[in-house]
């Protein structure tokens, strides 16, 4: 998949003085995506020129560690972004900005604003201030109620994979997961409640996680690739195919607004039937 850059069209607006005041941006990876985001912010705060690495002040030193007080990111509490939030919200971004020339907003996984958030949600940006820009990140626009939908402008911003980088621990949790799935399939519920969920992932970084599961089985089908899962020779290439289509089917799933928990659980059930 080719990149959409869509947050240089956002700069671009800037520049000709044609900025929204919401923005819904689609992407394939909401953490990278904010990071993105954090530089247009950056930009569109600027009381100079803006230029990367600049010292002259301590803004953009705040807008990276968030610390900004006209800044705010809104994240989900537990499974949904709830009411008080939005409330709460509402109650920092109302007052002129002081620090900068805009109070900015970023609301990430938008999809999880509820019925009661949403509703307070659109009261905020149905009439909103000069100063007030907003940015809703989501995987799937589709899942944004309409009304909020209809009244940003919509970006697509999507990451080639391999600019999606996965750390350390992601690759250690793929091996550990994997490992559980084949060789202690009797407990791998238990892994998921206990393990997995406690590491309390984002959707997105679960994607990425399973996109990696899927390479592991992918390199021993297809290249005989077998390094830290020796235990998968004994598996056919009939056996790889099945386990690999479930594992694409889950991806696609994950990409939905499903249960993630139920998700994982019907994953390792499918994964222990293929024999």
């Amino acid at each position: 998949m080719e990149a959409v850059n869509g947050i240089k069209h956002i700069e671009k607006s800037y520049n000709e003085n044609k900025l929204s005041h919401a923005f819904l941006v689609e992407t394939n990876n909401c953490e990278k995506c904010l990071e993105d985001i954090k530089k247009i912010i950056k930009l569109i705060n600027c009381k100079e020129k803006y230029v990367d690495n600049c010292e002259k002040c301590n803004l953009c030193y705040q807008i990276e560690k968030e610390t900004l007080p006209n800044f705010q990111i809104i994240r989900p509490d537990g499974t949904t972004i709830k009411k008080e939030q939005i409330i709460n919200l509402k109650e920092k971004m109302l007052t002129k900005p002081v620090y900068s020339k805009y109070n900015t907003y970023v609301i990430l996984n938008s999809e999880k604003l509820n019925n009661s958030s949403s509703n307070t949600m659109l009261k905020f940006i149905e009439e909103p201030e000069d100063y007030l820009i907003g940015f809703f990140v989501v995987n799937n626009k589709e899942n944004v109620i309409e009304t909020i939908k209809s009244r940003c402008q919509l970006i697509h911003q999507y990451y080639n994979e391999e600019e999606i980088k996965i750390d350390d621990e992601k690759i250690e949790t793929v091996k550990d997961y994997i490992k559980n799935i084949e060789l202690d399939n009797k407990h791998i519920m238990l892994y998921n409640k206990n393990i997995l969920m406690e590491k309390n992932y984002t959707r997105e970084e679960l994607i990425i996680i399973f996109q990696q599961i899927f390479k592991v089985y992918e390199n021993v089908y297809i290249n005989d690739e077998y390094e830290n899962f020796e235990f998968l020779k004994d598996m056919n290439s009939v056996q790889l195919l099945n386990k690999m289509k479930i594992i694409n089917k889950y991806l696609d799933n994950l990409q939905k607004n499903g249960n993630i928990n139920l998700l994982l659980d019907s994953f390792v059930i499918e994964m222990g039937h293929v024999k």
